[in-house]
């Protein structure tokens, strides 16, 4: 995976700390979980720390920050530190997750022993030279458009690009299993050109108690917490805010640049912002009681889009993109809104439509929402894992019984 707790860096950590947390507490007699993860600090490169979470052994690499360095597909420097990881704990199965910073050196590594592993889809690493399908002029770019290479779009060059994307299809395609968090975002992949991929989706943990903040003002508080990024639609909501004049609403941005604790105050247009630090799973339940709509107009196809679940399990309304799977349990005009967001229009009009009836989006949506819970996934991936497992052993069991065959033919043959 891309990181670990202590560090706690993107939805796709959460997801996976959650998958983690539900294996140990509910599987552990049935599986040896082990944690092999990046490190986002700037400290010696290649170097391991070994620590413990949860009572799982973790091992966390190092890697140079650099240029571009999120979108380098292998890294022959970390090898070592691989293997001696491998080497260690014996893993019979792997299971890969966001691995850009350790690279797919990481599955080769794995691959070279033997050793089955299923890879699951976050985002589009595998098959973009723009993660979140967003070019450097912040333009959708979907893996089939045209790109201008070497250009402030993308600085890479056609053959770098080209050649990047076939060894990491090569290496999905001798995967045990490919997975993605959504079925929309299954398409995806399989529009591309890796038919094997098959949604598991995501599930929602269990989930920190709702902590309402008493809302002083009467206006309708807006929350955007995906982080101060462009694919996350930051700046469509800005923008919105600023060219509009809404006289009844407020808005909460979560900045993971920040430290905890940390805030600031701006105003957009007439509307008041207030700016806070990354929050820790454990206070989710306040920050959730701290607004009223969740606003996730993303401008790129979610995979599976986390904080909309988050927001729906809380009763509170949300404003999803229509892209990708963010807006997937949304019910239009019943417990939020599926936007679109090639302009601001959709978003213009969907705040203008809480800002003339603000006490209604105060008061939570009266549908109420079924989502999957994280157990269930964790009971569907066990099963998963078992098989391969079993398929594994099988297959070394008849090679093994051919080599004895075969011994015994030759030694049958020198005796004859």
């Amino acid at each position: 995976m891309c990181f670990s707790p202590p560090q706690s860096i993107g939805g796709a950590t959460r997801v996976v700390r959650d998958h983690v947390e539900e294996l140990l507490k509910h599987y552990g007699d049935s599986f040896e979980i082990g944690i092999l993860c990046g490190n986002n600090e700037e400290i010696l490169p290649y170097r391991t720390e070994k620590y413990t979470w949860r009572g799982a052994p973790v091992w966390s690499i190092s890697t140079p920050h650099r240029e571009h360095m999120d979108w380098l597909p292998f890294d022959p420097m970390v090898a070592p530190s691989i293997d001696d990881v491998i080497d260690s704990f014996k893993p019979d199965l792997v299971h890969a997750h966001c691995i850009q910073r350790l690279t797919a050196t990481l599955l080769e590594r794995v691959a070279m022993r033997g050793i089955p592993y299923i890879v699951t889809l976050h985002d589009a690493w595998w098959i973009s030279d723009h993660q979140f399908l967003l070019d450097g002029q912040d333009r959708m770019r979907m893996p089939w458009d045209t790109e201008a290479y070497e250009t402030a779009g993308n600085p890479h060059s056609r053959i770098e690009s080209w050649s990047r994307r076939l060894r990491l299809c090569m290496v999905l395609e001798k995967a045990a299993a490919v997975h993605a968090v959504s079925e929309s975002f299954a398409q995806l992949y399989r529009r591309t050109g890796v038919p094997k991929t098959k949604a598991i989706p995501n599930g929602l943990p269990k989930m920190p108690p709702l902590m309402p903040m008493l809302n002083a003002s009467g206006r309708a508080r807006l929350g955007h917490i995906g982080g101060i990024m462009p694919h996350k639609g930051y700046f469509l909501l800005r923008k919105t805010l600023f060219f509009g004049r809404f006289n009844n609403l407020d808005l909460l941005v979560v900045d993971n640049s920040m430290k905890p604790g940390e805030q600031r105050h701006e105003i957009w247009g007439i509307t008041p912002v207030k700016i806070i630090g990354k929050v820790a799973h454990e206070r989710i339940g306040e920050l959730y009681g701290s607004f009223d709509i969740l606003c996730a107009p993303s401008l790129w196809p979610e995979s599976y889009g986390l904080v909309a679940r988050e927001a729906m399990h809380y009763g509170k309304w949300v404003i999803a993109s229509s892209r990708g799977a963010m807006g997937e349990d949304v019910v239009s005009g019943q417990n939020g809104w599926v936007i679109d967001v090639s302009d601001s229009d959709g978003l213009s009009q969907v705040l203008r439509e809480i800002d003339d009836n603000p006490q209604k989006f105060i008061r939570p949506p009266s549908l109420p929402v079924s989502l999957r819970p994280v157990s269930e996934q964790v009971m569907e991936l066990t099963g998963i894992y078992l098989k391969i497992i079993k398929e594994q052993h099988e297959t070394h069991s008849t090679k093994k019984q051919k080599m004895v065959n075969k011994n015994e033919r030759m030694r049958r043959n020198k005796t004859s």
